[in-house]
């Protein structure tokens, strides 16, 4: 699954055409819209593109949102032999897309939300022994306590959470406004 955010100045239809007529010029690309898509922030469009790979052909689901100039592009790829087995899972992930300021505006309980910006700030402190341990915990907060939140919303609070655990790697939130919002 792939997050890709643009800036553009212009409508989703026109958007989607662009898009289409991007991976229509590609060799052994076939690209088709599926229609009208709902994300828990707005309405979009989904299409499937199918493409070889040197592995074999690959299916791709693409979900289209466009607010505020902006094209928030999610695409999930799966091998075509195993698409049947990671479709829903993919548009369930697609259909959590939630457009929030940060991370913890998502989360509507405010003690919930307390626990889990005061677990984030602890993570600068932790001993190299205490990581694991502290990933694990991490894990089943957001798996557990936050379910209703969605697997793309999970993600992002996973893959923040890993790079303060383990700080060797980028962190994807830094308290700001994603660059079109």
């Amino acid at each position: 699954m792939n997050l890709a955010i643009e800036e553009i100045d212009c409508s989703l239809k026109e958007y989607l055409k662009s898009v289409r007529e991007i991976h229509e010029e590609e060799m052994n690309v076939r690209w088709r819209d599926l229609g009208p898509f709902t994300f828990r922030s707005g309405k979009g469009r989904l299409a499937e593109i199918t493409s070889s790979s040197p592995l074999g052909e690959v299916k791709m689901l693409q979900a289209i949102l466009v607010q505020d100039h902006c094209a928030y592009i999610l695409t999930g790829a799966v091998l075509r032999e195993e698409f049947s087995r990671f479709q829903s899972e993919l548009i369930a992930a697609m259909h959590s897309l939630t457009l929030k300021p940060d991370l913890f505006s998502a989360i509507q309980d405010a003690a919930k939300k307390s626990v889990l910006e005061k677990l984030f700030s602890s993570f600068g402190q932790i001993l190299p022994e205490k990581r694991t341990s502290e990933w694990e915990k991490l894990q089943k907060i957001v798996l557990e306590e936050h379910a209703s939140l969605g697997p793309c919303w999970h993600f992002f609070a996973l893959k923040e959470g890993y790079s303060r655990i383990f700080p060797t790697t980028e962190s994807v939130y830094t308290g700001q406004k994603p660059p079109c919002q």
